[in-house]
């Protein structure tokens, strides 16, 4: 018998469009971090992800399903966390006072001169860390002169891709998008994912006061550059264009409510999974609508903390729904 059983759907009638992006080629290798090489001379370290290395002499981590290669990427030391897509994420410390850490990549191709790229990823805060901040960027270069100076510290470059001043990365459930399109200078050939604002330029917040980890730290998943003529240069950033989630009651008892509403994305498909990973219940919607409410019955499962991926047609989402 299905744990969770689908009761309703229901439809506000609303206008609806859907974000489609042409198709390009995506300019990073391994964008997601699932292809390895190496996993025993670089255990927990991102050269584990084959061609990610790290610019500096600090250590940021490796989180993956492959008990081989990595720390787990679902109850790992940082909290509970599924990869945006995949098996697989990276993770480092954007702030701690005056420490940062740093992956960067090859591109598979030399940006040209004058062309606009889109490009970004996706970031969630790791729960038992106790700052949230709001600076991480990308910065593109020809190679990688000055990068490896004192182990820990501040690259001092102007990152092209950064989050918005004040916009504080405070989720631990959801994975964040961070993307913006810029025009190439010409001739860069490497990515590099990290904070490279110094602590006056970076906004700190205490996100969780009783963690047990002090510092801001970050998972990076699925990082993509790709050419984009008909983009603006404009950041692209925009939290307001987000759905609205919410579940009620949580903690829930005998059923809850999942509330949906979105003028950009429709839902495609809901799965309940257990802390240990374990899909319990997939739930398929069948209509394109702005605004469902999914009845959600428990049948079955014990009482605890389950995650609900919500996976819609442009993102996918993670929300806590705890069983009492």
């Amino acid at each position: 018998m299905k744990n969770i059983i689908l009761i309703t759907l229901l439809s506000l009638s609303s206008p609806f469009w859907m974000v489609s992006h042409a198709l390009a080629q995506n300019l990073v290798p391994n964008p997601s971090f699932e292809d390895t090489l190496d996993c025993f001379d670089h255990f927990g370290a991102p050269e584990a992800a084959f061609p990610w290395f790290t610019p500096t002499y600090c250590t940021p981590d490796y989180y993956t399903a492959n008990s081989d290669c990595g720390y787990p990427s679902l109850n790992n030391p940082s909290g509970f966390q599924l990869p945006h897509s995949g098996v697989a994420y990276m993770a480092g410390y954007q702030w701690s006072g005056n420490v940062r850490e740093y992956f960067g990549v090859r591109l598979d191709s030399t940006l040209q001169s004058n062309v606009k790229y889109k490009a970004g990823f996706y970031v969630s805060r790791a729960e038992k860390f106790k700052y949230a901040i709001d600076k991480i960027g990308i910065y593109f270069s020809v190679d990688t002169t000055g990068f490896y100076g004192n182990s820990c510290e501040q690259l001092y470059f102007t990152p092209q891709v950064e989050n918005a001043s004040g916009n504080i990365l405070s989720d631990t459930a959801n994975w964040t998008l961070i993307t913006q399109t810029f025009l190439a200078v010409g001739g860069e050939q490497f990515l590099t994912i990290g904070n490279f604002r110094d602590s006056a330029n970076t906004t700190v917040v205490i996100a969780n006061p009783n963690s047990i980890y002090y510092g801001a730290y970050y998972y990076i998943d699925d990082v993509f550059v790709y050419r984009c003529d008909t983009c603006s240069i404009t950041s692209l950033n925009n939290p307001s264009s987000k759905p609205t989630i919410s579940v009620f009651p949580n903690p829930m008892n005998e059923s809850s409510v999942l509330r949906f509403i979105s003028t950009q994305e429709f839902l495609k498909t809901i799965y309940v999974i257990d802390l240990n990973g374990i899909i319990k219940e997939k739930i398929t919607i069948p209509n394109i609508e702005v605004d469902y409410r999914v009845e959600l019955k428990r049948r079955g499962l014990s009482q605890g903390i389950y995650f609900l991926k919500i996976e819609t047609n442009i993102n996918t989402y993670n929300h806590k729904l705890i069983i009492i």
